[in-house]
């Protein structure tokens, strides 16, 4: 099984052709795909600012993957690996999201189907 993260799926939305290879090398070897719950989120936030088919594009894309879920020592874990990437003058992943909505646009138009629609994406 391969963990999606928010940064890769984000890529993969928006068309980047790297994204795009690699997804399609996941396809063809069959593995299960899957995502965090806190991965799910940062993606989400974005899709749901953005709204109309990008956030369709996105609950799409999720309705097919695996969702783990995440308690306290993944949230611990989480925070550890942030502050040793930090240290090392890396971004954390969430730094995506501004890159997300710069994507979809200042101004996104919503999908009047879709708004207020708060569902567990891919949540089986």
């Amino acid at each position: 099984m391969r963990c999606l993260d928010a940064s890769f799926v984000v890529d993969l939305l928006a068309g980047d052709p790297a994204a795009a290879r690699k997804a399609a090398e996941l396809e063809v070897s069959g593995e299960r795909l899957s995502i965090s719950v806190p991965a799910m989120a940062e993606v989400l936030m974005g899709a749901h600012f953005a709204g109309g088919g990008y956030l369709r594009k996105t609950l799409e894309l999720m309705a097919g993957l695996e969702v783990l879920p995440a308690d306290a020592a993944v949230g611990a874990e989480a925070g550890e690996l942030g502050a040793e990437l930090m240290r090392r003058g890396e971004r954390p992943a969430h730094s995506h999201q501004r890159r997300q909505t710069e994507r979809c646009g200042q101004n996104p138009r919503r999908d009047p189907q879709l708004v207020g629609q708060h569902r567990p994406c891919g949540v089986r």
